[in-house]
């Protein structure tokens, strides 16, 4: 059965996508968009984990099935927006070539957010590694996750890989999709203190890196916002929109936002 908060979710972060490329980069600094609007993405991949283990249990194919299945799922749609883009560059600038091609492959499509496409995939992939990692091993694999996903973070920087690529690459995520794997399977049920202290550290990492590292450290800016030490404030916020969810599912703006959410994947 289709659970509707998820859909909920995914309709607040593609709202959030719509403002992140209609904003000025000064203005969403001056509104801190680092620790609100700029968690999107991040919503997006916790859904994504939510729904990977609650169909995990529910459905026997194996895992190359679901793989093959779920990709498809995403890419179909894609291909038909690049040919729908390189269609409409023919008509109206008249200059297809290879290096338009390879520039469209590239990026997931032109435009922003065309690159969430390969994050998806790279999930779908992935995902199923994450969640046998924390279901065998609990919070000690989420901890495992989100190291990984760290010591990624800590290479990206260190052999300098360019931005363009670093975009594309879902390892930065990854502790994002174990929270939503860990957060189904009861993981996450912790006392309120505790939670507000992960969501806490959480939002001050993200100001140390806003305040002392983005101009001090190798840290890509586009991104700082997405790396795993400040997964537990793209958690809260996943918390709190449950929650709301429910005090509002039936006025009639939230059923288009949840329409909004149902289709996501095929907006981006």
């Amino acid at each position: 059965m289709r659970k509707k908060e998820y859909d909920f979710i995914k309709g607040i972060a593609i709202i959030c996508v719509v403002l992140l490329h209609s904003i000025s980069y000064a203005d969403l600094h001056a509104v801190f968009a680092p620790w609100h609007i700029w968690q999107a993405i991040p919503l997006f991949v916790i859904v994504s984990g939510v729904l990977h283990a609650e169909s995990a249990d529910r459905e026997s194919s194996s895992y190359l099935f679901k793989i093959q299945k779920s990709s498809v799922k995403l890419i179909k749609p894609a291909i038909v927006i690049w040919l729908i883009q390189l269609i409409l560059i023919h008509f109206i600038k008249g200059d297809i070539n290879n290096h338009r091609i390879i520039e469209l492959i590239k990026q997931g499509g032109f435009g922003a957010g065309g690159y969430f496409i390969y994050i998806a995939i790279q999930n779908i992939i992935f995902g199923g590694i994450y969640f046998l990692i924390v279901k065998k091993y609990g919070r000690l694999g989420l901890a495992f996750i989100g190291v990984f996903s760290v010591l990624c973070d800590v290479a990206a920087y260190t052999y300098s890989i360019d931005e363009e690529a670093y975009r594309v690459i879902a390892t930065r995520y990854a502790f994002f999709y174990a929270i939503g794997l860990a957060f189904v399977r009861g993981l996450l049920d912790l006392n309120r203190i505790l939670m507000f202290w992960l969501w806490f550290l959480s939002a001050v990492w993200l100001a140390i890196i806003k305040i002392f590292l983005v101009d001090f450290h190798p840290v890509y800016p586009n991104w700082f916002s997405h790396t795993a030490l400040s997964g537990f404030v793209a958690f809260g916020f996943f918390i709190a929109l449950r929650k709301i969810y429910c005090q509002v599912s039936d006025l009639n703006i939230v059923r288009v936002i949840c329409t909004f959410g149902r289709y996501s994947y095929y907006i981006f």
